[in-house]
């Protein structure tokens, strides 16, 4: 199975921040990513504006083989922010 590799981006310190994480689908990334900018002791949530998440690359879990992306952004805290405030689905990046 090829899961996907995401990481949270702190766009100030130009750095990823609390390591890689995997997840089967996007959409559990996004879930995660909602729980940490929605948990007010996080930094993520006290800088929202600061921090995205986005899609490094996969794994597949048979031959452990990494494939690589430039960082494609997934969603930004903003968008999440502004999807809860507004009571709508998020908009994911394209």
């Amino acid at each position: 199975m090829v899961k996907g590799l995401y990481a949270i981006r702190d766009t100030m310190a130009r750095q990823v921040i609390g390591g890689i994480h995997v997840f089967a689908h996007e959409a559990a990334a996004v879930r995660f990513f909602g729980d940490i900018a929605g948990d007010a002791q996080t930094m993520v949530a006290r800088h929202i504006g600061d921090h995205e998440l986005v899609y490094i690359g996969s794994v597949n879990e048979e031959t452990g083989m990494i494939t690589d992306t430039d960082g494609r952004l997934v969603i930004t805290g903003a968008a999440w922010k502004a999807a809860q405030v507004q009571d709508q689905p998020i908009q994911l990046e394209k």
